[in-house]
């Protein structure tokens, strides 16, 4: 359902749903918030397979670990790829610091 929503974020409206959530945090190229966007629908997509997979293939003590160290694992993967993915970009960089380096550059 996350997965849906946020690519039907992208057909309504000028900004996707994350974008609307951080824009007002990062300022960030409307390539980077399309790749955002689409990046986590798919990681949302990937996990509520994966909870369905072990729910229906698993014992439910099995589940319900996987759920509680899983769900949380799967977050943390998520945010540690937007972090690289932003980094990468020089997203990251405040506007007043990188205008500041290219200034004193020799």
């Amino acid at each position: 359902a996350l997965a849906a929503v946020l690519v039907g974020s992208h057909f309504v409206g000028r900004q996707n749903a994350i974008e609307r959530m951080l824009g007002k945090q990062l300022k960030l190229p409307a390539r980077a918030w399309h790749t955002l966007n689409f990046g986590w629908a798919c990681g949302f997509f990937i996990a509520g397979v994966l909870n369905l997979v072990v729910a229906y293939n698993f014992s439910e003590q099995f589940w319900v670990n996987y759920k509680l160290i899983g769900g949380f694992a799967i977050t943390l993967i998520y945010l540690i790829i937007t972090y690289a993915y932003l980094a990468a970009g020089g997203h990251l960089v405040e506007p007043d610091v990188a205008d500041k380096a290219r200034n004193t550059a020799p």
